[in-house]
């Protein structure tokens, strides 16, 4: 159950309407008081209205717990563009903790990290022309730019002592050279990709940024590494790649381990399969990931964990776990949520995970140690982006749901005491009506039964509608 739904929002006028009618009075002399007009209703929500909803994103807790970093999204229909900033709350969710803005939020602000200190929050921002890291201390001052590589950063993280981040940007060796070909040679399969188009025969690769000093690539290699995480010592780092002969005849990605200060990598998993977004425990011992064997990406994606130094083979987190589908995305066309990285406890022996059910998505905390599952939340909505505050205490994450685009909540690390910290589209959604769905099920091959919900428009007694069928992101249309 939701304990507090009372919160401070965002501050934003609400759309008046008028809902005077004209009444005519009579010519005669009765004294009878006339009607009192008929309210009119809110106007439900149109195609135009979703540019008015804005997205958050992307919760990072302090470490102390105390505050939570959030990105903002806003849509800007006159000029067919968006921007984004970061923001603050505060996670004790009382009246008065009223969100606050912190970068300008001109261009795309966005994935804000904690320094380990305390002290700074990185984030980016395309304010130069490409996404770089950007610093800003919390005692005040201008944030400052700390990379420029020149392909832009597409993800980052903090070295666990403070003193260098770790970003992957697009990178080939004519790069080095300031070559360049006014003709486009496709040479391999994988030359394009959703949501960067032509690669230009890049890929992702790591690089060393030093808070003063310069950076420096750890790895060279016509393959994407990705989906990073420190050890916590910060002398070695884990990576997902595809380092196979032919990289583009599958979809597979094996857990490797770069040892930074030698360059010597070592392969935890197996190169068949899938391995996604791995999480270093605190106490150094074991890594957590996602992982399918099936290398078509239709299968289960659910949490596995391996030793860290090679000594025992690749495992489920629990035994039921297995069975968990943990994929973060929703056919909502706001969020476009894949997969985050599994969340240790302090005392790594449980997990954190998202999972996938009847069309929820829900936390789950995994006991590694005692082989049980539980689930943190429940009910209808989906819970995504969780993060967990140094201590333990506290998970902060995105919660969504059919009349709700998402806001930032938190709750105890045990699943109780769940509060709404943000209202970023309550004054809106007062103002507008939404559809309530409808859940119909089927059966469908085995017998499974696959859920799906329907729409119905307001329509008068009798009337038709199209039907619109949206099956993942494809949508299908009949007039009948």
């Amino acid at each position: 159950m939701i304990e507090n739904d009372n919160v401070p929002t965002t501050p934003r006028p609400i759309p008046q309407t008028d809902n005077a009618a004209t009444i005519q009075v009579p010519t005669t002399h009765a004294t009878a008081t006339p009607p009192a007009p008929t309210p009119q209703a809110n106007p439900y929500m149109s195609v135009d209205d979703l540019l008015e909803l804005q997205i958050v994103s992307e919760p990072q807790i302090l470490p102390d717990g105390s505050r939570i970093a959030f990105t903002l999204q806003h849509n800007h229909s006159e000029t067919n563009t968006t921007s984004s900033a970061i923001w603050l709350v505060s996670t004790h969710g009382g009246k008065t903790d009223t969100p606050w803005q912190i970068t300008s939020g001109e261009k795309h602000d966005s994935t804000p990290r904690w320094s380990p200190d305390r002290r700074t929050l990185a984030f980016l921002s395309d304010r130069s022309g490409t996404a770089q890291i950007y610093l800003l201390p919390l005692n005040g001052g201008e944030a400052r730019q700390a990379s420029n590589l020149p392909n832009g950063v597409t993800e980052y993280y903090w070295r666990p002592d403070g003193s260098a981040l770790l970003a992957h940007s697009p990178w080939k060796p004519d790069d080095d050279h300031d070559e360049s070909s006014i003709a486009v040679v496709y040479t391999r399969l994988d030359e394009q990709w959703d949501g960067m188009g032509y690669k230009h025969g890049r890929h992702q690769q790591p690089w060393l940024i030093p808070i003063d000093g310069t950076p420096t690539r750890l790895i060279s290699e016509p393959v994407d590494i990705t989906q990073s995480c420190w050890s916590p010592d910060g002398t070695e780092l884990a990576f997902c790649a595809n380092r196979r002969p032919d990289p583009d005849l599958s979809a597979s990605m094996a857990l490797w381990v770069l040892t930074v200060a030698t360059g010597q990598m070592r392969r935890l998993t197996p190169e068949e399969g899938l391995v996604q977004m791995p999480a270093w425990s605190p106490d150094g011992q074991y890594i957590a990931y996602y992982y399918t064997s099936d290398q078509t990406e239709t299968s289960n994606i659910s949490p596995w964990i391996v030793n860290a130094h090679g000594d025992s083979a690749p495992r489920p987190a629990t035994s039921s776990s297995q069975n968990f589908t943990c994929l973060e995305i929703i056919v909502d066309e706001l969020h476009f949520n894949l997969l985050g990285h599994p969340q240790w406890y302090p005392d790594s022996r449980s997990l954190v995970v998202t999972v996938q059910e009847r069309g929820q998505v829900h936390l789950y905390c995994l006991d590694i140690e005692h082989d049980s599952t539980t689930q943190l939340t429940s009910g209808n909505g989906c819970y995504l982006s969780p993060h967990i505050s140094q201590n333990g205490q506290i998970i902060t994450m995105i919660r969504t749901d059919w009349f709700t685009p998402g806001d930032i909540w938190s709750m105890d690390s045990n699943g109780e005491n769940r509060h709404k910290l943000t209202g970023v589209n309550d004054p809106f959604l007062r103002s507008h009506q939404l559809v309530r769905p409808k859940r119909i099920t089927w059966h469908g091959p085995g017998d499974l039964e696959i859920e799906g919900w329907l729409y119905l428009p307001p329509l008068a007694e009798g009337a038709k509608a199209p039907l619109i069928l949206e099956v993942h992101g494809c949508l299908l249309y009949t007039s009948d």
